[in-house]
């Protein structure tokens, strides 16, 4: 079944909150992405609100459960004013028996109102499942088509940021920095008692773990991912993959093996990610091409900043502190640069 990347937004009055939840079970069991309000936030109020306006604009649809008491309700009528603000297809669903139900939408025709009152439930789940994989394909072809066009800069930097939000920008570069600066340290102290082979191994398996568990976090967080179990999958994928490439970087492919360690770690996270993403093989191909980008950059610009941070503390201080301190720099910058070009690109990729 196609599945929508973005998700389904379900506008509802709490007074069906019963209907609601049986709902979102069906298309949660249908593997379709779904937001709905959190029930510890009050509604009405500053965060609630900031919320709502925050996920409509990025909602492949809207489904409105429609009842006397959410036709009554001022929060359904703003959400469907910003879904109509922001041009997202409405889905009607008839959850009670509601006189005016066809004069609500007026834009919407009656025969696109989908009715799950009483024992039409099952058959109208059914309908419902069928009309968001409709939107699905034609979503998907839409997509298809706008390639055809060619983007100047100015839009395409305007594209990359309305998707990109700075925290996760933020997140990748602590996260990968941090993974770096950990794999360092303890796999150096690790070579020192056990040997230098070793000490490379550790050091991959370590900032592999935790880089790719902060970034499985931060996926979930922005839905790329729906459920929680595919972030040790790519935590996984990222510690099996940097121990690889880092262990190989003692044989005769030398830095190579820091860049085999970055595809193979971008393959496995598409991987992990194509269980709940229809996606091709180019499109995987292109991730990794993203996390292999990010660590050439993340190479030569980390090694330049290491570089002159190293001599300007050589210089005020002493040479082997510079040498110690400008060699535990690179990996940070070097890591974070990294993360942030290779997660940020997957992300941009995956929901532009």
């Amino acid at each position: 079944m196609n599945t929508l990347q973005k998700h389904i937004f379900i506008s509802y009055s709490r007074r069906d909150k019963t209907v609601m939840k049986r709902v979102v079970s069906f298309l949660h069991n249908q593997e379709l992405r779904v937001w709905v309000d959190d029930e510890k936030l009050k509604s009405g109020t500053t965060a609630w609100e900031e919320e709502i306006e925050e996920a409509i604009p990025r909602a492949a649809v809207i489904v409105v459960l429609l009842s006397p008491s959410s036709a009554e309700s001022i929060w359904v009528q703003r959400e469907i004013k910003l879904a109509l603000l922001h041009k997202i297809k409405i889905i009607p669903v008839l959850i009670k028996d509601y006189s005016s139900a066809y004069s609500f939408l007026p834009q919407t025709k009656p025969k696109e109102y989908i009715d799950i009152r009483g024992s039409k439930e099952k058959r109208g789940l059914a309908h419902l499942k069928n009309r968001l994989i409709d939107l699905a394909n034609s979503i998907s072809s839409n997509q298809i088509e706008s390639k055809t066009f060619i983007q100047t800069s100015e839009h395409l930097t305007q594209g990359i940021f309305s998707i990109l939000r700075m925290e996760n920008i933020i997140g990748l570069l602590l996260v990968w920095g941090i993974s770096w600066a950990i794999g360092g340290i303890i796999g150096w102290e690790v070579g020192q008692t056990i040997g230098v082979d070793v000490d490379v191994i550790a050091a991959g398996l370590l900032t592999g773990t935790f880089g790719g568990l902060g970034t499985g976090i931060i996926f979930r967080r922005e839905e790329i991912i729906v459920k929680n179990n595919k972030i040790p999958l790519i935590t996984l994928a990222w510690a099996t993959a940097i121990a690889i490439g880092w262990g190989s970087s003692f044989s005769s492919i030398g830095m190579l093996g820091f860049l085999l360690g970055a595809v193979l770690g971008g393959i496995g996270t598409a991987l992990v990610l194509k269980l709940e993403i229809n996606m091709n093989f180019k499109k995987i191909m292109f991730i990794s091409l993203g996390w292999l980008i990010g660590e050439i950059a993340g190479l030569i610009l980390g090694g330049l900043i290491s570089i002159i941070i190293g001599l300007i503390i050589a210089i005020i201080f002493s040479a082997d502190m510079g040498i110690e301190i400008g060699g535990l720099l690179v990996g940070i910058f070097a890591g974070a640069i990294t993360g942030a070009i290779g997660g940020g690109y997957t992300i941009f990729l995956l929901k532009q």
